[in-house]
């Protein structure tokens, strides 16, 4: 299973996070752990935004870009 790290802020605003355009897709739930956490150590985002872990599914994320184009 992979995993993705979504921030969301109260108004449910979700924000992803990429490199050089392509989503950060993690092996392990421990890797996503560890990206919140040196995340809150940076200091990256402001205090309104909530990280949280989610499974990534590739097939859906297909799916719901089509939607949009």
């Amino acid at each position: 299973m992979k995993y993705i790290v979504i921030a969301e802020d109260a108004n449910q605003l979700r924000i992803g996070f990429a490199q050089e355009q392509e989503e950060v897709i993690f092996s392990t739930y421990e890797e996503a752990q560890a990206f919140i956490t040196s995340v809150h150590e940076e200091n990256v985002l402001p205090d309104k935004y909530r990280l949280k872990i989610e499974t990534y599914d590739k097939e859906a994320e297909h799916l719901n870009q089509k939607e949009q184009e």
